[in-house]
């Protein structure tokens, strides 16, 4: 078995180009053949599964596995299941259904020819690129939103992963825009996959030397392409800054690749819900005369140290809750490694804050109108407490819920305690700083 260095190697061009999701590929808007011109007969049916049976058998990564799906359409064919089924669409959708049944690979998808490639099969694959490039640009190549949140977290989340060539100068203003933070979170929540190469880049930058991260075995050369971190970046790194990154069940291929290479190397921690589990590489193969398009996966990620992937089972998370909940549950567990680490009282005491803070806003409290009456009146130095909302308003800001009389500003930095007594009730409140200082306003007779 060979052993290629995707740094080196003019393959990567075409492996990049080629790993794509399956809700990437089919979101282009290229439309299939009129359905109601696609009236199947037997021979039309035929023709279709022996086109499928021989591309699977020829180059699924698995050969055992391209045997049993290729057997099992074929007896289906055989065995009149197919019968019903009228247009290509249709025969799409069941033939993939069954070939998932043999191998679940959600990589390996029948789909209906789309009109709009005819003629572009055979096309240079940077020719591919530039087609996608309006659109990557006008989503910002992946990149939905990059902050810095309280505590000096930075925070990337990012849809897709585009190919570095062209996003190079996006994903590297990106990560220079979070180089000075304490931590960092990437969420990949909702990505669904694209292109290894910003895998690579962005991994780069988490590394202090070059650090083999992964890459794929390919069938038909019976080779490993492999995938490892850039010597040079653009900017510092972030090698000694806490990773944590965020999936979901909708997390897919290279946004997995990416979360678990980095997983089983020890440089990050995962947090919220296993993900979808496509680990395989695809590349479509194109039969107008049948009005079909196979994707067939041709390789397998290999993933340090053990080679193995996340295929069929998903990346398993370090910290497993809803995906609603990780972006909290993130920044609790970011806070609290560097609490640990802080020594001056008023940073730990700013930290105990956000903490609370991020454990409030993961398990929201709901009071009713009647207990939140009881803090509405008018404090000293003309200050009106109302009600907004499910919270409190003064002064134009939010307070939100966090337990007992204890409320965090929304749209703010402090927080705010109430004061009660048996005998009246509230009877003022504290506003508590992150530097640790205390203002109190006495509540006016009422």
């Amino acid at each position: 078995m060979r052993v290629l260095n995707s740094l080196k190697c003019k393959q990567l061009i075409l492996l990049a180009s080629l790993i794509s999701t399956v809700p990437w590929t089919v979101s282009f808007g290229l439309a299939s053949k009129n359905d109601a011109d696609e009236n199947l007969n037997a021979a039309q049916r035929q023709a279709i599964i022996e086109r499928v049976t021989v591309v699977i058998s020829e180059h699924y990564v698995d050969e055992v596995k391209a045997s049993e799906m290729a057997a099992h359409i074929t007896d289906a064919l055989n065995s009149g299941s197919y019968d019903d089924v009228k247009n290509v669409s249709e025969f799409c959708r069941r033939i993939t259904h069954d070939l998932r049944e043999v191998c679940n690979d959600l990589h390996l998808e029948v789909v209906p020819y789309q009109d709009e490639l005819k003629g572009k099969e055979d096309a240079d694959f940077e020719d591919v690129f530039k087609e996608r490039l309006p659109i990557w640009k006008k989503n910002n190549f992946g990149f939905k939103k990059v902050e810095l949140l309280d505590g000096n977290i930075g925070y990337i989340d990012l849809r897709f992963f585009s190919d570095a060539r062209y996003a190079a100068p996006t994903a590297i203003a990106a990560l220079n825009l979070v180089a000075y933070c304490d931590a960092l979170i990437i969420d990949l929540r909702a990505n669904t996959g694209g292109q290894p190469s910003m895998s690579q880049l962005i991994c780069s930058y988490l590394f202090d030397a070059p650090t083999y991260i992964g890459g794929f075995y390919l069938r038909e050369e019976d080779s490993i392409q492999q995938f490892w971190t850039q010597a040079y970046v653009s900017g510092p790194r972030l090698t000694d800054v806490p990773v944590y990154i965020l999936v979901s069940n909708q997390s897919f291929s290279a946004a997995e690749g990416f979360a678990y290479s980095l997983q089983q190397l020890q440089r990050a921690k995962i947090i919220g819900e296993t993900t979808a589990g496509g680990a395989q590489p695809q590349r479509p193969y194109y039969f107008p005369d049948e009005s079909i398009t196979v994707h067939v996966p041709y390789g397998r990620a290999v993933t340090p140290p053990r080679n193995d992937n996340w295929e069929g089972k998903g990346v398993a998370p370090d910290i497993p809750v809803p995906a609603n909940e990780a972006l909290e549950v993130a920044r609790f567990e970011a806070l609290k490694e560097m609490l640990g680490e802080e020594k001056d009282e008023n940073a730990k005491h700013a930290l105990r804050m956000l903490m609370e803070e991020a454990e409030a806003r993961r398990k929201p409290i709901r009071l009713t109108e009647s207990q939140l009456e009881e803090y509405v009146g008018a404090y000293e130095r003309g200050i009106e407490i109302g009600i907004e909302g499910q919270g409190l308003t003064v002064l134009g800001y939010v307070l939100a819920p966090m337990g007992g009389d204890k409320f965090m500003v929304t749209n703010g930095d402090e927080q705010v305690r109430f004061e009660r007594n048996k005998e009246n009730g509230i009877v003022g409140f504290v506003v508590v700083f992150r530097d640790g200082r205390e203002v109190r306003f006495g509540r006016e007779e009422h």
